[in-house]
């Protein structure tokens, strides 16, 4: 009993560091938490934007790969799940920017 409580709080502070962000990323901190949605959706926009540039360049890459293979069917496949997958998270990324906008405009009258 004793040592299965002992595991248990050894367990709850690892898991307390890794969400402070100390065992995390080679000692960096974690970043903030956002205060407000605000703050939060400018995080999300750029983390969206930043993502589909990845995942644009991993496509091209993957596409050349593909092409000097001479794997036309390969290509085909991959330019219609690209095609749809990036078209989706570009929609979302309109949403989030459209929220973003009207929320900033919003912050702007307050003042």
């Amino acid at each position: 009993m004793k040592k299965t409580l002992r595991n248990t709080i050894l367990g709850l502070t690892v898991t307390a560091l890794f969400i402070s962000g100390t065992l995390c990323g080679c000692g960096k901190k974690a970043p903030p938490i956002p205060a407000s949605r605000l703050d939060f959706l400018e995080i999300e926009v750029a983390e969206q934007e930043k993502y589909i540039q990845e995942a644009e360049a991993k496509y091209l890459e993957e596409r050349a790969k593909l092409e000097a293979a001479n794997d036309s069917k390969g290509v085909r496949l991959l330019d219609t799940m690209n095609r749809e997958r990036l078209r989706n998270e570009k929609q979302i990324l309109k949403k989030q920017q459209k929220e973003l906008e009207k929320l900033r405009q919003s912050e702007a009258n307050k003042k």
